[in-house]
This record gives structure tokens, C-alpha cells and sequence, in this order.
């Protein structure tokens, strides 16, 4: 076949695909609003006949250098190159896994957050993209809520793209990826920042794609969402060029594990501060207001629920939550009430990291460090690190925290 050929065939599986993903879109509305309440996102435990996306699963697969496309589209890849950058990030997930995701999957977890409340929504404030970590914690969830200030961006067209411009995004996409992904295990803000500005990752969506990929899921859809007036998710309008518009404010997945089961994957780009919520997308906090009970996971968060301009997101975690686990950069433990919640700790109390030295009198916190010595509520150390001390174990601390019954 010529090569002007092959272009036209690929062109033209690419619109039946396009139209396919609007056909599993459209199924899918079925169950958008679904996500709101607790009754209701417990009712999308019932199983659907709804085919893979193909393009979707086998582009995660690609960006996360796992395989590369049968059927799809075929990028300009060199052999060489695809070889050289699978070694290293199969060999960077390999360290992770060893040092951090095997250990957390094998943790029993459970003892804390009996199995009537392990499949509830989790919900993730300051996430980032970090669909990772969450997989391996709450494995049974079917839903999670992720937002973070990071925008969702948008995936380059690997077809009319270069060799050299296909290498490039798949370089800039796992060096995008080097802290979340290796043995620190959280993203840097800044890095972040630095990454969308100066590289050709523009956003979050090709970090969770990723992220889908290595935790052995399937995409059977990928929609665009925002929150209507009521506070109800609803479908974005459809681009009029695929995933190519910039501007949403959430996206979703349904995915399909390896057990197949189903699960919702949500991402709101948002400022959640308080003047976030209340003047740049108050509907956002309609959503939140309308969670049913969730379970909360806080990790590396920059200390923001220390701070007055943060009340309503720690207000929405403490209302919320049938159950916290975070690190000590998540809900100041002042706020713990002894009548609502009982309390477990793990590790022991350090004070943060020098990065945030400058605030050390706000975020400090003297009445957790005397809570560690409390032998009945501290549990020892947890097997893996997580958080600003990856460096030493011996420097970890977690909490968790299940509200009375």
C-alpha cells in the first residue's frame, strides 16, 4: 500500500472512531448524573454492556510506553527510540512499584476502613493527576473525584505529527511524570507548572491517560463535563475537533479494571480556595455540597487547608467524609473532634519540609506532635512512605480518620 494510501486509511478510522466515542458518549449520559448523591453512585455498581474505546485505550497504552498501536493509528515511532524509552520507564515504575505500590496494595487497609465503606467515592483535593495512588489504596471504590488547578490540556494529533515532534511528546509526557511515578511520589507544583508552559504537555490529560494504562485499565469512554447551575454534572459540549479544546472544566472517564469491573474517573480543574469556590466556580462547591459520604485522601498538599482562605474545601472534607487518611499537609488535626471522629497515627511527627520553612508558625503543629506519644492511637509505622519525607521512613506521618457511627 502507498503511503498516501495508508494516510487515508488511517484518516478514515480515525472518524469512525471519533463517531464511535460520541455513541459510547451518549450511552454513557445515561448514568452522568449518577455521581451526585451517595444513593445514586452506589446504584452504578450494576454492570453495562459497553464496548472498549479502542482509540482511547490503546492511545494510554502508547503514552504510558507500554505498547504500542495495533489497530488505531500508527505514530511515528523509530524502533530504536521506542526501545530506549520503554527501558527507562518500565525500569522508573518497576523502583515504584518495589519501593511503594506493592507494599500500599498489600497493606491491610481494611482494618481500618471496614468493607462496608471501601467502595464509597473517593475524593481527592489537590490531586494533581494522581489517578496512582488512590488505584492502589481504594481499590474497591467505584468512583473517584480528583481536582486539583491544573488544567486538563489536550493530546497532540500523533498522525499528521513528525518522528521527531511523536518522540518529543513521549519524552516531555514521562519526564512529566519522573516525580509521581519514581520513588518521591507526589508532583511538584512548580514542576508542573514549568512542565505545561515550556514542554508539549499543555495539561493533565496525557498524565491521566498514563496513569489509566499503568494501573491495567480500559477506557470505555472519555467525555468532557462541567456542573450546571444546580450543581449536577453534565456533558460538555461535543468539540468540533475530537479532544483538541482547551478550555473544560472536567473531564471523565468509565474504565474498566482488570476484574471487570467499571469505575468512574473525574477530574476538575479548579481553583478550590474559598474565593475559587465562591467566585470562579461556585457550582463547583454545589457539587461538593451534594456529595453523599465519601472517603477523603490528602497527600502533599502544600499545608492550603492550614489557611483561612481554604475554609470551605476543609469545611467540605470534615462534612463530607466518612473517612480521612492524609499526611500532615492535609486537615490541621485541631479540627478533629474527638465526638465525630476516632483518630489513628501512624509513623511519627517531624516538623515540614525547609521548602516551607517561611510558614513553619502557621503549619507546625505542636497538639499532633503531642498525639504521637499517645501509645493508643499510635499504630506504628505504615511499610511504605508517602508524602514531603519519602526520603526516610522513620520520618513519615499519616492519620487516619473514620467518623462514629
Amino acid at each position: 500500500m502507498s503511503c498516501k494510501s495508508t494516510k487515508i486509511l488511517i484518516s478514515s478510522l480515525l472518524v469512525l472512531i471519533f463517531f464511535s466515542c460520541k455513541k459510547n458518549n451518549t450511552i454513557a449520559k445515561e448514568s452522568e448524573t449518577k455521581i451526585i448523591s451517595q444513593d445514586s453512585i452506589q446504584k452504578n455498581n450494576e454492570p453495562r454492556l459497553i464496548p472498549i474505546d479502542t482509540l482511547s485505550t490503546e492511545l494510554a497504552n502508547f503514552l504510558a510506553v507500554i505498547t504500542l498501536p495495533k489497530s488505531s493509528f500508527e505514530p511515528k515511532i523509530s524502533e530504536s527510540f521506542w526501545n530506549r524509552i520503554k527501558e527507562e520507564t518500565d525500569e522508573n515504575f518497576k523502583k515504584a512499584e518495589n519501593t511503594r505500590l506493592l507494599k500500599i496494595k498489600d497493606w491491610n487497609f481494611k482494618e481500618y476502613l471496614n468493607s462496608e465503606n471501601d467502595t464509597l467515592p473517593l475524593f481527592y483535593p489537590f490531586s494533581g493527576p494522581d489517578f496512582l495512588h488512590v488505584n492502589y489504596l481504594y481499590p474497591n471504590t467505584n468512583t473517584y473525584v480528583l481536582t486539583a488547578i491544573e488544567k486538563i490540556g489536550t493530546l497532540p494529533d500523533f498522525i499528521k505529527r513528525s518522528s521527531k515532534s511523536c518522540e518529543k511528546y513521549l519524552e516531555d509526557i514521562n519526564y512529566f511524570m519522573r516525580d509521581i511515578s519514581g520513588e518521591r511520589g507526589y508532583f511538584i507544583t512548580s514542576r508542573m507548572k514549568d512542565d505545561i508552559e515550556e514542554s508539549s504537555v499543555d495539561g493533565l490529560l496525557g498524565s491521566l491517560l498514563w496513569f489509566i494504562a499503568r494501573t491495567n485499565h480500559e477506557i470505555i469512554s472519555l467525555e468532557y463535563v462541567t456542573i450546571d447551575k444546580s450543581g449536577n454534572i453534565i456533558n460538555e459540549t461535543e468539540p468540533s475537533q475530537g479532544w483538541l479544546k482547551e478550555d473544560y472544566d472536567g473531564v471523565r472517564f468509565i474504565l474498566k479494571d482488570k476484574n471487570q469491573n467499571n469505575k468512574n474517573l473525574i477530574y476538575f480543574s479548579a481553583d478550590i480556595s474559598d474565593k475559587g469556590l465562591r467566585k470562579k466556580n461556585p457550582t463547583l462547591k454545589l457539587y461538593f455540597d451534594k456529595m453523599g459520604p465519601v472517603n477523603t485522601f490528602v497527600k502533599s498538599a502544600s499545608y492550603l487547608m492550614h489557611y483561612n482562605s481554604f475554609e470551605l474545601i476543609r469545611n467540605v472534607v470534615l462534612e463530607k467524609s466518612n473517612s480521612i487518611f492524609q499526611d500532615d499537609t492535609g486537615v490541621p488535626f485541631r479540627f478533629f473532634d474527638n465526638k465525630i471522629f476516632n483518630v489513628s497515627l501512624f509513623g511519627r511527627y517531624v516538623d515540614p519540609i525547609k521548602d516551607f520553612e517561611s510558614t513553619m508558625d502557621i503549619i507546625t503543629q505542636e497538639d499532633l506532635r503531642s498525639a504521637y506519644k499517645n501509645k493508643k492511637i499510635n499504630k506504628g509505622y505504615l511499610p511504605f512512605s508517602l508524602g514531603y519525607h519519602w526520603r526516610n521512613s522513620k520520618k513519615q506521618n499519616q492519620q487516619f480518620a473514620i467518623r462514629k457511627n
